[in-house]
């Protein structure tokens, strides 16, 4: 009994000294901070003015589909395979941040033409999402600084990294939105993003003035074919939390109901920060064992029993007090987003405990045609259940749709795991 607890205690220690606790409190204090955001966002706009926002939100995030083509997941992958290369890693890391900017001032004019000559409708957003042409870039760059140091594994300063970096967008948004409403809150996470870079320049040097490029042509194919299909399958993956609005919009185009659904997603959504923070520690040690199928087990087993136990309570607390919830965070006139909320609370509890360890195993272990087909497939059927549920029952089949979906990807995704690891 006391070299069990011994043993314990000396892997919980291992854990901390290689970060994993930082990446959770990290996450833990990231999706706070962004959650307390979103709820001042919603208190301190109309509903009508945070349907604006958010329809605006939501065509920014299609455009973001292919930020850099996916090069920040050829560059972890990649960057994790060459780790013991410093080199080599820091190469990839220059060329990475190069090609994803290139490819993001692209999306960048995109944006600009869409807003001169793409249809709204819902007008009012055209001007809100021509601020937003920006976004793309400083986005990129953030995200493969952290990167960076995830390669590096180096959690303890990618934890603080991301934690100052969601605390400069709060203030700048807090600041913005309470004295020029939408169009401040959209300057103010312009500020706080710039104040992050600068804060991380230490890091961005290393990446950006490294002008060796010691990588072949070779490689260099390799991983931006790796990248276009992650790109692919991580784009169909975030579509099935963004497509149900962008059809809302365009099949019933009420600013007060987009506003109502986007209200009962924030803390299902929300909540995907737990196995996604999971994931994020697990993923370099997954992609440095993929030949060895008894440490993938393991990860597996632990995945599915301590994280889906999580899952569990968290999921019928949200369902028990959901009225009580919606009531005290968002106020009482979101409260016929009560059932759409239900809905996604329940589909929460599939996606945080199969869906998304499961794809993310998928692409450590570099089976990317698994994830292609899953996210192919269930990409397809999303658009046709929210297309059909959206006309018979409004956002309410959204919803079903989203769940939906869930379960479908969850048992595609859970026959591709058991076939890969011989289980």
């Amino acid at each position: 009994m006391k070299n069990n607890i011994k043993i314990k205690f000396i892997q919980i220690k291992q854990l901390y000294s290689k970060g994993f606790f930082h990446i959770i409190g990290s996450s833990i204090l990231n999706k706070i901070m962004q959650f307390c955001s979103g709820i001042f966002i919603v208190r301190v706009l109309s509903k009508e003015e945070f349907g604006i926002f958010t329809y605006a939100q939501n065509l920014l995030a299609f455009f973001l589909l292919i930020n850099g083509l996916g090069i920040n997941s050829g560059f972890l992958q990649y960057g994790s395979r060459n780790s013991e290369n410093e080199e080599l890693k820091n190469s990839i890391a220059n060329y990475s941040l190069k090609y994803g900017v290139g490819i993001n001032l692209l999306i960048s004019f995109l944006i600009i033409a869409y807003s001169i000559f793409g249809k709204f409708k819902v007008e009012e957003a055209r001007i809100i999402f021509r601020m937003m042409l920006f976004f793309p870039i400083i986005v990129l760059v953030i995200e493969m600084i952290q990167i960076y140091l995830r390669v590096n594994l180096k959690n303890k300063e990618m934890a603080k990294v991301s934690n100052l970096n969601t605390f400069f967008n709060l203030i700048g948004m807090l600041l913005g939105g309470y004295i020029y409403g939408i169009m401040g809150l959209i300057v103010g996470k312009y500020i706080g993003n710039l104040i992050s870079i600068f804060n991380c320049w230490k890091y961005l040097k290393i990446i950006y003035l490294n002008n060796i490029l010691n990588i072949s042509q070779e490689l260099k194919k390799e991983m931006i074919k790796f990248s276009i299909v992650a790109v692919f399958n991580n784009g169909i993956s975030q579509l099935l939390y963004i497509i149900d609005i962008f059809l809302i919009g365009i099949i019933i185009a009420d600013k007060n109901i987009i506003a109502s659904y986007k209200t009962a997603t924030l803390i299902p959504f929300a909540l995907n920060f737990i196995p996604l923070s999971v994931m994020t520690y697990l993923y370099p040690y997954i992609a440095k064992n993929i030949e060895n199928k008894v440490i993938l087990r393991k990860y597996l087993k632990y995945l599915l029993i301590y994280l889906g136990g999580i899952n569990l309570i968290i999921s019928i607390g949200l369902i028990l007090f959901s009225k009580l919830i919606i009531i005290i965070i968002f106020g009482r006139n979101y409260l016929d987003s009560r059932n759409i909320f239900i809905i996604l609370s329940l589909g929460y509890f599939i996606a945080g405990t199969f869906r998304i360890p499961f794809g993310n195993m998928l692409a450590a272990m570099g089976k990317l045609k698994c994830n292609f087909y899953t996210t192919l497939f269930g990409g397809i059927l999303n658009i046709v259940l929210d297309i059909l549920l959206i006309k018979k029952y409004g956002s309410i089949g959204a919803a079903i749709a989203t769940i939906s979906i869930f379960i479908f990807s969850s048992i595609l995704g859970g026959y591709f795991i058991k076939k890969n690891l011989k289980i």
